[in-house]
């Protein structure tokens, strides 16, 4: 095994690069333990030779698995209970014995390795990509009306200390009593929160600010509810699965979406002065930064059912109308696009500009009511064809890969829909994770057996893996509200929590180093995102309680040091959260003395699986350091 790279910063933020050997300990990982020697005999040797063919091929099995670099025992779905195989018991026993060393451990740190100090308490809300504010607003066009986008810093210039939580932060009241009670020490307290409080919007209730309801968000349910009475696809958690909420205020709808079994993403930009989205995770709502400016968003063509934005101030009509052709891009067809804004603060002309540009890409418009209007976009490309020649926007080249969205430029043209358009969310994904959705024969991977076979595989994998939790833990201590999921394949372990019945949410991360699956877990109804691990997250500090990697650190071992990775997990996880890292045995070998240096506990257990082999996890969790 190679010396692992271990990075010791100071207070001034300088990194220190040494190589330092590996412990005996985690040496030891790597060696085999027969366990015994067999014993020679000839009653035995048929058996031996049975098993030599089995085992071969079990390997070309295995192989293939390997090959689509999702990491999942495949070995695992083979197995059957007539073969004598019990795949919860050898979960349930391996998880078991995870929590009974994970209680044992008492020491922090006890790699005796350099230890990663504490970022300046400044840093606390940091957002790498977000923050440089001067250095953003250096690479805009002049005289363009555009926000400040995702602007990473240079390797020398990355941070390399771990964020501190505020000295006033708790542990988030469990969901649903987060949806309206939240503490204020856990965030700052932006001019958002303060007018809010000044309208009467929340109320103040000791070091919690309790949420009051806001009557415009009624209005958005009441219509969908009373449209769902004449009009069947728009019933919300039937068949409206997965929305997309952009910067409406403190995420309302949103939270009373996610209690109608809807899948509701809230974005809105960085803003010093706002914080909303930060404010939305701590109440539990999904929620990411993203921006509608010149690049697209990291979400795939016909993502959502519906796009909404309420108190809107997006100029949705500049350049041709190439924002709104945005959200054309990532709406399902069929779906709903919702705004709301105030007349006030936009010219008189608005809605005559925002009607004809609708127009020209085909939305109907369903109702309008004093600030508020609703379209719907076409079942099919028939409007777009029968516009003529020279019609603008045109319709997109077809060539143009729209599910190619990391770094890519948003373009002024329509995304025509497919043959097989996903008019709503299959209605089966959520009751059968074995159904098959309906844009998997669209991945572009490398597979010996179907496509089909291989999404069935991971899902039952991924069941068994969480069903074998719950059974040891209980749904008490199994309790997570912010998940992620940092190499979802084709989303086989937030399916497996639905399944469950779990109340969380899920944020699929599909890396730009794998196949590009997204859209087949957008078309199971979860939601997601498309994201460089050799990057930092756009989402503030504390966010997830649960962080979940399968084989991240394999996939990006030659694209960035596995540190960088470690440490932005660390900044996203919350203190008392958990990391559950699976990969090779020699990878996670270093990733645990590497977790011991960012101050987590981790515990590396060795699971046998049979004539599959051993798989490796280390299970970590972070604690609460402050300045």
């Amino acid at each position: 095994m190679q010396n692992t790279r271990i990075r010791s910063v100071s207070r001034t933020g300088r990194v220190d690069l040494r190589p330092r050997p590996l412990t005996a300990e985690v040496k030891a990982l790597d060696s085999d333990d027969p366990g015994g020697k067999m014993k020679d005999g000839t009653g035995r040797r048929c058996e031996y030779l049975a098993v030599f063919f089995f085992g071969i091929g079990c390997f070309f099995v295995g192989t293939y698995w390997k090959s689509l670099e999702f990491h999942v025992p495949f070995a695992l779905i083979g197995r059957s209970q007539d073969a004598g195989f019990s795949i919860q018991n050898d979960t349930e026993r391996v998880v078991g014995q995870f929590f009974q060393e994970f209680r044992n451990l008492s020491v922090l740190g006890e790699s005796g390795g350099a230890r990663i100090e504490l970022c300046p308490l400044h840093m606390e809300n940091y957002v790498p990509c977000r923050d440089d504010f001067d250095r953003i607003r250096s690479v805009l066009l002049p005289g363009r009306d555009r926000r400040p986008g995702r602007y990473c810093p240079d390797e020398s210039d990355m941070w390399f200390c771990l964020i501190p939580a505020p000295r006033s932060y708790r542990q988030p009241a469990p969901w649903p009593e987060s949806l309206n009670e939240v503490w204020i020490g856990n965030f700052p307290q932006s001019e958002l929160i303060k007018h809010a409080i000044s309208k009467k919007l929340f109320v103040s209730k000791g070091e919690k600010i309790k949420l009051l309801q806001n009557g415009t968000e009624h209005f958005l349910l009441q219509f969908f509810h009373k449209l769902a009475e004449t009009v069947p696809d728009a019933k919300l958690g039937v068949r409206i699965k997965a929305a997309l909420e952009i910067e409406a205020g403190f995420s309302g709808v949103g939270a009373a979406l996610l209690s109608r079994n809807v899948n509701n993403l809230f974005i809105a930009s960085r803003d010093e002065h706002k914080n909303q989205v930060q404010f939305a995770l701590e109440r539990g709502i999904p929620a990411m930064l993203a921006d509608f400016g010149s690049d697209r968003l990291p979400y795939p063509s016909q993502a959502f059912d519906l796009i909404y934005c309420l108190e809107c101030n997006i100029d949705w009509e500049r350049d041709g109308g190439i924002l709104l052709l945005e959200a054309n891009r990532m709406l399902r067809a069929g779906g709903y696009f919702v705004l709301g804004v105030e007349l006030p603060l936009r010219e008189k002309n608005f809605w005559t500009d925002m009607n004809k540009i609708t127009e020209r890409i085909c939305w109907s418009l369903v109702e309008k009511q004093e600030n508020i209007r609703f379209w719907k976009k076409p079942f099919n490309n028939s409007c777009y064809t029968s516009r003529g020649a020279g019609a603008q926007p045109p319709l997109c080249d077809a060539l143009d890969n729209q599910d190619d969205v990391w770094y890519v430029k948003s373009k002024n043209c329509i995304s025509p829909l497919p043959e097989h358009a996903v008019t709503t969310s299959p209605l089966k994904q959520l009751t059968s994770y074995f159904s098959v959705p309906n844009r998997l024969n669209d991945v572009e991977i490398e597979t010996h057996l179907s496509k089909s076979m291989t999404f069935k595989a991971e899902a039952r994998y991924w069941g068994m893996v969480v069903n074998g939790y719950l059974s040891h833990l209980g749904r008490k201590d199994f309790k997570f509200q912010n998940v992620m999921d940092m190499r979802a394949g084709f989303g086989g372990f937030a399916a497996a929590l639905y399944q469950t019945g779990m109340k969380c949410w899920v944020m699929n991360v599909v890396p730009i180093s794998g196949p590009n699956t997204l859209p087949v877990i957008y078309d199971q109804g979860f939601i997601g995102a498309i994201h460089d691990w050799c990057e930092p997250f756009d989402t503030y500090p504390r966010t997830y309680d649960l962080i979940h990697a399968a084989g991240v650190f394999s996939a990006e071992n030659k694209r960035c040091e596995k540190i960088v990775i470690l440490i932005e997990m660390d900044r996203i996880l919350r203190p008392g959260g958990r990391a559950y890292i699976r990969d090779s045995p020699s990878i996670l070998a270093e990733v645990e003395v590497l977790a011991k240096q960012v101050g987590w506990k981790a515990v590396m257990i060795k699971t046998h699986e049979g004539v599959y082999g051993d798989s490796m996890v280390l299970i970590c969790q972070k604690f609460f350091l402050h300045l």
